[in-house]
């Protein structure tokens, strides 16, 4: 899923080792889920006719409607959620998670190995 909404944000196809690095995965994890997106009819990839080793990724109607659909879902189930837990418990929570996300992503770049 986060590899949709990364290929959603983009504006144009991406190549497959962009995903890679931004999305702080390894080539071969890259590969396993681009292949099983492009199963699902998710995703298309295209090999540049210059430089066979370089693929375009794109998303097709079928990813973006998936996106779409998996987002509504979330919503519903987060409103739900959040509607039990009370508004400062929510307030708290997000605040939290922020800050652990951020501390998490400082993280993992600290420990990519240099290039």
């Amino acid at each position: 899923a986060r590899v949709l909404l990364y290929l959603n944000d983009q504006e144009a196809e991406v190549l497959a080792g962009a995903i890679s690095r931004d999305m702080l995965l390894s080539a071969s994890r890259v590969t396993n889920i681009l292949n099983s997106l492009e199963k699902k009819g998710l995703i298309r990839k295209r090999s540049d006719e210059a430089d066979r080793r370089k693929v375009y990724i794109s998303l097709t109607d079928g990813g973006r409607e998936d996106i779409c659909r998996k987002r509504r879902e979330l919503i519903k189930r987060y409103e739900n959620i959040f509607r039990q837990f009370g508004m400062e418990n929510a307030r708290v929570f997000l605040d939290l998670t922020k800050k652990f996300s951020a501390l998490e992503e400082a993280e993992m770049r600290q420990s990519l190995p240099e290039k």
